[in-house]
């Protein structure tokens, strides 16, 4: 594998001496381009609070989406649109509580996605004490 850039295009030889030009496209060799962002699980440093997912909100613009959502031991996936453009804002209705909790945001069959500024996730806590 190599890489080199020219012309302002980036070049990539993969492990089958084939030659590639690295863009946008939603394949690589033909297949589609499996993308992904995963938070960090995280308890914000607040291991006896138990926090309750209401929502998330992203900005960006691409296809469909998958958001996975994972929180006390409870995994959740939907399906989503992402916004026509970068100026819009997805509000996504979240549900289940627990005292860890992350993220995992992918593409639908190789479709084309990008987030923009990060994510807001707006939740409600109570202390267990």
């Amino acid at each position: 594998i190599d890489l080199c850039s020219q012309g302002g295009s980036l070049y990539m030889v993969n492990d089958k001496r084939i030659i590639y030009v690295w863009d946008e496209s939603t394949t690589y060799a033909g297949e589609p381009i499996h993308a992904y962002w995963n938070t960090p699980k995280t308890d914000l440093s607040a291991k006896t609070v138990t926090k309750t997912l209401k929502r998330l909100y992203a900005r960006g613009e691409g296809g469909v989406i998958m958001i996975e959502w994972n929180i006390g031991g409870f995994v959740k996936s939907e399906r989503y649109q992402m916004p026509e453009n970068d100026m819009n804002v997805i509000r996504i209705p979240l549900q289940n509580e627990g005292r860890v909790f992350g993220f995992r945001i992918y593409n639908e069959a190789g479709s084309w996605f990008r987030v923009m500024g990060g994510v807001e996730v707006r939740f409600e806590t109570k202390e267990d004490g």
